[in-house]
């Protein structure tokens, strides 16, 4: 026998060298992927209080809004736009300007 193969059976021998190049995959295992690396699932985000009413379920960034702020200034820190913020924060109005200060504002969905 050489120092490369692997007796398997005494009518087959495999490549020690082909099986460390392909992964094993079990048969009994169908769904197992040996490549495939999940992450762990989303953990639940609770959303602060005081809100304006309205805000969307399952928002997963929160902005605290201080007084004289703007959806433009906001908009510019976190990336969404205004659509997006009046889309998840429906109260702040169409054109953000009923936005109310000291309270938390839906910035990522």
């Amino acid at each position: 026998m050489h120092l490369n193969t692997l007796a398997l059976t005494l009518f087959s021998t495999i490549s020690l060298a082909n099986a460390a190049a392909a992964p094993v995959v079990d048969s009994a295992m169908p769904n197992h992927h040996p490549d495939l690396l999940l992450a762990d699932p989303p953990q639940p985000v609770t959303t602060p209080r005081p809100i304006q009413s309205g805000m969307i379920k399952g928002c997963r960034a929160f902005h605290y809004v201080v007084k004289g702020e703007t959806c433009l200034a906001i908009e510019a820190m976190y990336g969404p736009s205004i659509d997006d913020l009046v889309k998840w924060n429906p109260a702040i109005g169409p054109d953000c300007t009923n936005m109310w200060a000291d309270t938390w504002l839906c910035v990522g969905a």
